[in-house]
C-alpha cells in the first residue's frame, strides 16, 4: 500500500515538474519574440509598422510579466510561487501572446510592402 502512494507521489512531482518546465518555455517564447520584435523595429521603415511593433513590444512586456509571475520565484519573486496566476489572468497572458504575434506578422507585411512600393517608384 505504501508503495502505491510512493509511486503517486513520484508521478505527481514528474507532472509538477513538466508544467514548470512548460512555463518557462512560455517565458522563452515570449523573450525570443521581444527580441525579433526590438530587431524588427531597428529595421523598420514605415511609421505604421513602426507603432504597430511598439504595440506588440508592449503587449509582450505585460505577457511576460505575467508569465514571470505564473512561472514562480525563479522569475520573479512571488510568494506563493507554486500556485501561478488566476485563470484569467492566463487567458490574458495567452491572448496577448496571440495578438502580438498576429501584429508583428501584420507590421512586418507592412513593412515589405512599403519597402517594394519604394523599389518600384525608384525605378521609374
Amino acid at each position: 500500500m505504501e508503495e502505491i502512494k510512493d509511486k503517486e507521489l513520484i508521478h505527481y512531482k514528474w507532472v509538477l515538474n513538466r508544467i514548470q518546465t512548460i512555463k518557462y518555455l512560455i517565458v522563452t517564447t515570449i523573450l525570443a519574440l521581444l527580441a525579433y520584435t526590438g530587431s524588427s523595429i531597428d529595421i523598420t521603415n514605415d511609421l505604421l509598422s513602426l507603432a504597430i511593433l511598439s504595440i506588440a513590444s508592449i503587449f509582450l512586456l505585460i505577457s511576460l510579466y505575467l508569465s514571470g509571475k505564473d512561472a514562480g520565484a525563479a522569475i520573479f519573486y512571488v510568494e506563493q510561487s507554486q500556485e501561478g496566476i488566476s485563470k484569467e489572468s492566463r487567458v490574458i497572458m495567452y491572448a496577448l501572446i496571440f495578438i502580438s504575434t498576429i501584429l508583428i506578422f501584420i507590421a512586418k507585411i507592412l513593412n515589405t510592402l512599403e519597402m517594394i512600393t519604394s523599389n518600384n517608384a525608384m525605378m521609374r
